[in-house]
């Protein structure tokens, strides 16, 4: 087999591959309406989550892939992120934007079953 086939198969099957790869969150379920977690909106800053859901059971803070790409942090914003996490609840994930220490709402996971750590 030659070089270019190997390389079109090779293409064909990652190509493939990552089309049936879903996101860990891609069957979220909504919280209910009328619910604390539904007053929780995208671009929230964590002072007002605390205020709507008051002080989380744990946190997690992570660097992402992102933050390893040499310059990103200047211009990408997505290289640090912190989880609330609360218990029978699920969690809010914020992001944290370069030179900067305010946290804000790029996700929230309604999970009833959550054990908060």
């Amino acid at each position: 087999m030659s070089v270019v086939r190997r390389l079109a198969a090779l293409t064909v099957g990652l190509a493939l591959g990552l089309a049936t790869i879903q996101p860990a969150f891609a069957q979220e379920t909504p919280p209910p309406a009328g619910s604390a977690m539904a007053k929780v909106t995208k671009g929230m800053p964590s002072e007002q989550v605390q205020e709507i859901l008051g002080a989380p059971t744990s946190t997690n803070s992570y660097p992402t892939g992102k933050g390893w790409i040499p310059f990103y942090g200047w211009w990408g914003g997505d290289g640090y992120r912190t989880d609330f996490i609360y218990k029978g609840k699920g969690k809010v994930i914020f992001n944290q934007k370069p030179f900067s220490s305010r946290l804000k709402v790029i996700r929230v996971h309604y999970d009833p079953k959550e054990d908060g750590f």
